[in-house]
This record gives structure tokens, sequence and C-alpha cells, in this order.
């Protein structure tokens, strides 16, 4: 996932708006994932900050490629539903 041309063709395939918003994974590891996104016309709101709905799917997809990469072929398949998001916003886009 990590691979720059693997995660757009993911991205693309399974969540074009994430493609669209530009959504970057920047960090993943068994424990931790960090993901970022642009801060462009299809994010920026009238206040000139980042839509709080582009912040959530940045924030769902760091939690949730968290747990895809622990069902990832698994036998029997594993369908997983994300019930709960903490985010942390490190800072404002302005």
């Amino acid at each position: 996932m990590l691979n720059p041309i693997f995660f757009k063709l993911f991205l693309i395939l399974k969540l074009p708006l994430a493609f669209l918003a530009g959504v970057k994974l920047k960090f993943l590891n068994d424990t931790q994932s960090t993901v970022q996104i642009k801060y462009n016309y299809l994010n920026k709101n009238p206040f000139k900050s980042i839509y709080f709905a582009a912040l959530s799917m940045a924030g769902e997809l760091a939690s949730g490629i968290l747990a895809a990469s622990f069902i990832y072929k698994n036998k029997p398949a594993i369908s997983m539903l994300v019930v709960g998001v903490n985010i942390e916003f490190s800072k404002k886009a302005v």
C-alpha cells in the first residue's frame, strides 16, 4: 500500500472520491497509519478551511486501512464495518 502507484489505483477502484480529494498514505505499520489530504478547491469550504466530511473521509481511511491490512487474504473471508472513528487533526489548513 505504500507504493504510490498501487495506492492510487486502489483509490480509483475502491474510493474514487478520496482520489479526487487528493488523499495520500504517508505512513503505515501494524499499529499506526498516517494519511494526508490536499488543500484544494474541491475540499475548501467558504470559511477557507477543509470540509469536515473530507477530513472524516481521510480519518476513516486511516483507520480502515489498518483493519483491512489485518484481514487481507484471511480464510474464511471477513467483512468489516466501521462503527466508530477517533480522529486527531494535527493543524488547521489555511
